[in-house]
């Protein structure tokens, strides 16, 4: 007890101590911070921060003029008196961070990054790069997507050129180009490249990737400025004439102010797909933390940042957003069923045992064809017959036809000496057919109970009418049956039927009913959202109408609308069952042209449908769009969003977490990489 009161009296003593010091501390601090003070620290600039940051060597390390940097943004407090080292190691022991570091870390985060990012019809570049100031090297991080599943590019090689423009070189003389390459990136989809301007002005920078026959360019402008002035003052950085953005800019705010009311950036993205070139999408504004903070607030999570580590280890994939013809449709139930002639019933003719044929016995799932022996029917023996009395009946029908061929033979011999009628020749004839019809019907009878000597199963053979597949096996081997009884059931699944049931209110909606699609939950072909992958049933994919019900069912108040295609012509069309349910609906007749996103991109948000829109490689923004017709995987949209931009497809719901989460999604590539 006495020993916890002097840890407390101790810990108390302690907070004194640092009251005091910080107290002295910061009179310290204001004399350390004055214009005469020696050793104060100049600031650090938006330049100086960006090279601490990126200039980094393969192995991470900073390299000499970053430490530079570093060991200058604390000069002050690294060269302070005993008191500060006092005051440090104080703080230090008792958990605290010396106000100095943190200021060190603040100045740090605010190192301006630069991003852009372009399109071609293969790969996104997503590049993150520091202001390129002449004599200064830099670090550029490339991120590589393939467009086609979203994965990193996994291999290939990367150059990249700075060249001066035309009018600069008139201005300032031929310059030779910079450039830089890596073989392979350094991780999957990221390259590191270190290049260093020679001079200031405007110039294009020329990326080049290539991996066997495989390649892409894109280019960009930008400009260098020409570092620092006598008077120690970095040069006025022109955004507007750079097109790239900080990493950080907040495009609820400034997106229209930097691509105008609207037309143009869609001009830009319409003008990449159609064409094959490469398109920008610019993101930024200076970092700053602070402002930052306070636009959160403002922007209430519209905007958000998925790094492409993140989207690359996701169920990711974004879309462009395009004016297509929606047809309208009504919602309807739906089943697959098999078509009229891909489905049969097998009965028993007879009263029998059922036995199993050659090949065992039919289970579910098993696929025949139209002819083959499913199995056999023993009838049963009735009254006194058994086997051995099959077996005489056998022999006195063998024998009565000996009997009768031999007296027909004998009445042939009279007839041609004229010495008897004809008419006993024909009487003699038909009871030699008679004997012979009395003889196979033993033989067939004595053969259903016992096997044959070519090894036959005995018994009457049950053969399927069609082929296809076993739906259902009614009996057991060995069980009897009676006539009529159902045996097997077979199904065609190579023709479905969907039949769709649309309420009675949406009926007059439908003018012709010209088509419709069904959706399957568990299905998917890349494209679909959470409902499943969607099958379109219309006369381009062999699809035609079977049936238009003209009455109202009694009791689902319900008219059937019934469809037929072909399985094999659509994806994952084997994986479809007869009997299954399906949310399909039914095509109206009427036409929209307007703009259409995928299903997948639609999310709920407070009641309302958002989207995400991608501003940047690793930034998106969340928009409000009022939709309207669905027709499949596409659901046209009003507003919200404009012809060329993309939107999120696939893992719109893990963008719309990482909105609603405190703070950002993740550290900027320039930590990681």
């Amino acid at each position: 007890m006495t020993t916890l009161t002097q840890w407390v009296r101790l810990r108390r003593s302690l907070a004194a101590c640092l009251v005091l010091s910080v107290t002295l501390g910061m009179a310290g601090t204001a004399c350390a911070d004055s214009p005469a003070a020696d050793g104060a620290a100049e600031p650090l600039g938006a330049d100086e921060a960006s090279a601490h940051r990126h200039n980094h060597d393969d192995d991470g390390n900073p390299e000499p003029d970053a430490d530079e940097a570093h060991r200058h943004a604390r000069g002050g407090h690294q060269d302070g008196s005993l008191w500060h080292r006092f005051q440090h190691w104080l703080i230090g022991a008792l958990g605290g961070e010396h106000p100095h570091d943190d200021a060190h870390d603040h100045a740090t985060e605010s190192a301006e990054i630069l991003t852009a990012t372009r399109y071609t019809r293969e790969l996104e570049l997503f590049l993150e790069r520091p202001p390129l100031v002449a004599g200064k090297p830099a670090t550029l991080l490339v991120f590589l997507t393939r467009l086609a599943d979203f994965s990193p590019v996994r291999a290939g090689e990367v150059a990249v050129s700075l060249v001066p423009e035309d009018a600069d070189q008139a201005a300032q003389g031929p310059a030779a180009s910079i450039t830089a390459a890596a073989a392979a990136p350094s991780r999957p989809g990221v390259y590191r490249l270190r290049l260093t301007p020679t001079r200031a002005g405007r110039h294009r920078l020329e990326l080049a990737w290539a991996d066997g026959a495989e390649t892409a360019s894109f280019s960009l402008a930008v400009p260098i400025t020409g570092g620092k002035s006598a008077a120690g003052h970095a040069e006025p950085h022109d955004h507007a004439a750079d097109h790239e953005h900080p990493a950080e800019h907040d495009h609820a705010e400034n997106h229209e102010h930097e691509h105008g009311p609207g037309e143009d950036q869609a001009h830009i993205h319409a003008d990449a797909h159609e064409h094959g070139h490469e398109h920008d999408q610019e993101a930024g504004a200076p970092r700053d933390h602070a402002a930052a903070a306070r636009g959160e607030q403002a922007a209430a999570g519209d905007s958000v940042r998925l790094t492409k580590e993140q989207q690359w280890l996701s169920d990711f994939a974004t879309a462009v957003v395009e004016r297509r013809i929606l047809r309208g449709s009504v919602p309807a139930t739906g089943v697959l069923r098999a078509s009229a002639d891909g489905d049969a019933h097998v009965t028993a003719p007879i009263d029998a045992h059922l036995r199993s044929a050659a090949g065992g016995f039919p289970y579910t799932g098993l696929r025949v064809e139209p002819g083959q022996t499913l199995a056999y029917l023993v009838p049963r023996l009735s009254g006194e017959a058994d086997v051995a009395g099959l077996e005489l009946a056998v022999t006195r029908a063998a024998t009565a036809l000996d009997l009768a061929r031999q007296e027909r033979e004998r009445l042939d011999a009279l007839w041609e000496d004229r010495s008897i009628p004809f008419r006993e020749v024909l009487q003699a004839r038909g009871d030699e057919e008679v004997a012979a019809a009395e003889l196979s019907a033993a033989r067939r009878r004595l053969a259903q109970i016992q096997r044959t000597e070519e090894g036959e199963g005995a018994g009457v053979p049950v053969r399927a009418p069609i082929g296809g597949v076993v739906a259902r096996v009614e009996v057991a081997p060995g069980a009897f049956v009676e006539e009529g009884a159902r045996l097997f059931h077979l199904v065609s699944p190579e023709r479905l039927w969907l039949d769709a049931r649309v309420a009675e209110a949406d009926v007059g909606r439908i003018q012709t009913p010209v088509g419709a699609w069904f959706s399957v939950r568990g299905l998917s072909n890349g494209d679909a959202d959470d409902g499943g992958q969607t099958f379109a049933l219309t006369p381009a994919t062999g699809a035609r109408l079977v049936a238009y019900g003209a009455m109202v069912d009694p009791e689902s108040r319900t008219v059937p609308v019934v469809f037929e295609f072909e399985r094999a012509g659509h994806p994952n069309g084997e994986r479809l069952r007869v009997g299954q349910s399906v949310s399909a609906r039914v095509y109206t007749g009427e036409v929209s042209h307007t703009l259409v996103v995928p299903a997948g991109a639609l999310i709920n948000h407070a009641g309302a449908d958002v989207v995400y829109v991608q501003v940047a490689g690793d930034r998106f923004e969340r928009r409000l769009v009022h939709t309207g017709l669905r027709d499949g995987d596409l659901v046209g949209v009003h507003d919200g969003v404009r012809q060329g931009e993309r939107v999120v497809s696939r893992g719109a719901y893990l963008v719309h977490l990482a909105a609603g989460a405190e703070g950002d999604t993740g550290a900027h590539h320039g930590h990681d990489h």
